[in-house]
């Protein structure tokens, strides 16, 4: 079965109206769970108000079978914007028209707006993947210059291979994140060991033996002692661990401890480091890089067996010290994992939270100021304090 929602007098061969002209509403949706192949719904969604386009969207995407496709195409406000910047007030009527709707009568009223990124991430938190572009091929609103179109698909329900998880702690340290811990892998059979000890790639290097040398066979989730996340961050990484075979492990978005960057490292084609990443590249679902980190990373079991021991490695800078140019132990495994002929994704649309210790200033208007710890040892309070 495929639908066309809002179909209005535009007759799409294969596909069943949905519309108040023929006494079908748009939502919710009288049709069976996982019982849709295809959904078009072509400048409908943004008749809706703001606050309901998610319930909306959940409820269309709840109808499609696994691996249904859902096109939507909505006005895209960026482009509206643009055509209301770039001309008279006298030659605005049209760009209105289509940001808040013809207004003929009560059903042509838009009470939402959208543009790619917030499309985007509606359709990903409604569960949608392989989101992309597309073009109509009727003469339709979804052909007109002001249209934003993409498509979706939902996934399909795999059953996920057994699940370990694998943590090194120090012996006093943050506690927050075991609640996350805790909160997500019992109610998911997900068995999780940790090591703890001064050596943080001594204790993980053993607890992943113990997995490996018990046979163990599926995914192995390692994470850190600062990581915060909870279980729909666990469960899309392992989803996205299951619609990518080619993928040997994905690690989510991490940013570094008192600083402003992230935690990946990428390089070009001629091995130097890369310091900027285009739109293009992180728009897509997995982006290859050359080493993440191990807050909430998946790996696959069986590629640990062309891995070449040691795993984790520290090894000091030419002039045998500590400084720029040494090679940390996680630097040092995603080198050897990418040598072996494994691969390493970042997943672009998932992040974790990382634990740090901040001070917290109230300013001469009390507000709160925050200041990471190292910096109040460098240099002392922060400007504007009220000191």
């Amino acid at each position: 079965m495929r639908l066309n929602i809002g179909a209005g007098e535009v007759k799409l061969s294969g596909f069943v109206p949905v519309d108040r002209r023929v006494g079908k509403e748009a939502y919710p949706l009288e049709y069976d769970d996982d019982s849709v192949d295809e959904i078009r719904a072509s400048h409908v969604l943004e008749h809706f108000a703001s606050g309901m386009v998610g319930d909306v969207l959940a409820n269309w995407v709840s109808k499609l079978k696994p691996g249904g496709v859902i096109r939507i195409a909505v006005p895209d406000f960026e482009v509206i914007a643009g055509m209301v910047a770039n001309s008279p007030p006298s030659q605005r009527g049209l760009a209105y028209a289509y940001a808040f709707g013809g207004q003929t009568d009560a059903n042509d009223f838009h009470h939402a707006a959208f543009d790619p990124a917030s499309l985007k991430t509606l359709m990903r938190h409604c569960g949608l993947r392989k989101i992309k572009g597309w073009q109509s091929t009727l003469q339709d609103c979804a052909a007109l210059p002001v249209s934003l179109n993409l498509e979706g698909v939902k996934p399909h329900k795999h059953k996920l291979p057994a699940i370990v998880a694998a943590m090194s702690t120090s012996r006093l340290g943050f506690t927050e994140n075991m609640f996350s811990a805790t909160g997500v892998f019992p109610h998911r059979n997900v068995e999780l060991v940790k090591q703890t000890g001064a050596y943080w790639s001594q204790c993980l290097d053993r607890v992943l033996t113990q997995f490996l040398d018990a046979g163990h066979d599926g995914y192995i989730v390692v994470l850190d002692y600062d990581t915060v996340f909870n279980g729909d961050i666990f469960d899309e990484l392992c989803y996205l661990m299951a619609d990518n075979p080619q993928a040997d492990a994905i690690a989510p978005w991490q940013v570094k401890r008192e600083s402003d960057h992230a935690l990946v490292w990428m390089t070009d084609d001629d091995g130097k480091k890369r310091d900027e990443i285009t739109y293009e590249e992180l728009d897509r679902e997995l982006m290859p890089v050359d080493s993440a980190h191990f807050g909430l990373t998946l790996l696959r079991s069986r590629c640990f067996k062309s891995l070449r021991r040691p795993w984790f490695l520290e090894i000091p800078d030419p002039n045998g010290a500590w400084g720029d140019g040494r090679i940390d132990p996680d630097i040092y495994f995603w080198n050897n994992w990418r040598e072996c002929g494994n691969s390493l994704f970042m997943a672009n649309h998932v992040s974790i939270g990382h634990c740090q210790q901040l001070a917290t200033w109230p300013d001469w208007n009390l507000k709160p100021i925050h200041q990471y710890l190292p910096d109040y040892q460098k240099s002392g309070p922060p400007r504007g304090a009220r000191l």
